[in-house]
C-alpha cells in the first residue's frame, strides 16, 4: 500500500488532476495472460484552447493494485519495438529528434519489487513548438508490456504517469492524466477449450431440435 502511496503523491504532484491542465494524457486499459504480452495505446490531448510546446519527458509506472503481492510480474517489455513513432498520428511523427538522431524514445527497467518504470523522452528535430488545438488527440506511444510468470495470479495493476512536458522556450506546460489498468487473465487450456465447444454445441443442437420439434407440431 505504502508504494501506491507514494506513487499517488508523486503523480498528482508531477501532473495534477486533468481539469487543471492544457496538455492530457489517456492511458488505456487491457487485460495480458500469465506469461503472455499486449500493448496499451496512451494518447496526449489538449484540454483547454490550443497548446504547444516542444518536448516530452515522461515517467510511466506499473504498479500492484493489491498491496498482498507487491511484486510486479505485469511490467513494460525490456525492449520495446518503438513502432509507434512511424505511425502518422505520432505526436512527433517526422519531426522526432530520437528518431533522428538514432537516440531510444523508451527506456524500461526490470520488473521489481513495488513498481516497473518506462522512461519515455523525446522532442521536435526542429527545436520548434508544435500545437495541439482544443479536442484534438495524437498518439504518443504504445507500450509493449509482458508477463514474467507462467502461474502467475489473476491479479490488477495500473499504470500512471508523472514527469514533465517543455516549450521552445524551456517553460512547462501544464499535464494531467488518468490511470491506465491491466488485468491479468488465465488462458482457458486447450482441454478446457475442447470441452467448452463441444458443450456449446450440444446446446445449439438441442435448441434446433426444439425449435424443429415446435414447428412440425405447429404444422399438424
Amino acid at each position: 500500500m505504502f508504494f501506491r502511496f507514494l506513487l499517488l503523491l508523486l503523480s498528482v504532484a508531477a501532473v495534477g488532476p486533468a481539469a487543471n491542465a492544457a496538455l492530457v494524457f489517456s492511458i488505456g486499459s487491457t487485460t495480458i495472460a500469465p506469461a503472455g504480452n499486449a500493448t496499451i495505446d496512451v494518447f496526449v490531448s489538449s484540454d483547454v484552447g490550443s497548446v504547444s510546446f516542444q518536448s516530452i519527458d515522461v515517467e510511466f509506472y506499473i504498479g500492484p493494485e493489491f498491496p498482498a503481492n507487491p511484486y510486479v510480474e505485469a511490467g513494460f517489455a525490456m525492449t520495446d519495438s518503438e513502432s509507434f513513432a512511424n505511425d502518422p498520428s505520432y505526436v512527433f511523427y517526422l519531426n522526432s529528434d530520437a528518431t533522428g538522431t538514432g537516440s531510444p524514445i523508451t527506456e524500461s527497467n526490470e520488473n521489481g519489487y513495488g513498481i516497473d518504470r518506462l522512461f519515455f523522452v523525446d522532442s521536435t528535430a526542429d527545436e520548434m513548438n508544435i500545437t495541439l488545438n482544443s479536442g484534438e488527440s495524437r498518439l504518443l506511444a504504445q507500450l509493449e508490456l509482458s508477463h514474467n510468470n507462467p502461474d502467475g495470479e489473476e491479479l490488477s495493476y495500473f499504470i500512471s504517469v508523472s514527469g514533465s512536458v517543455k516549450d521552445a522556450l524551456g517553460a512547462f506546460v501544464p499535464t494531467g492524466g488518468n490511470f491506465g489498468h491491466i488485468d491479468v487473465v488465465a488462458v482457458p487450456e486447450p482441454s478446457c477449450l475442447a470441452l467448452m465447444t463441444i458443450a456449446t454445441g450440444a446446446i445449439a443442437y438441442t435448441s434446433r431440435r426444439r425449435r424443429a420439434s415446435r414447428c412440425i407440431t405447429t404444422e399438424g
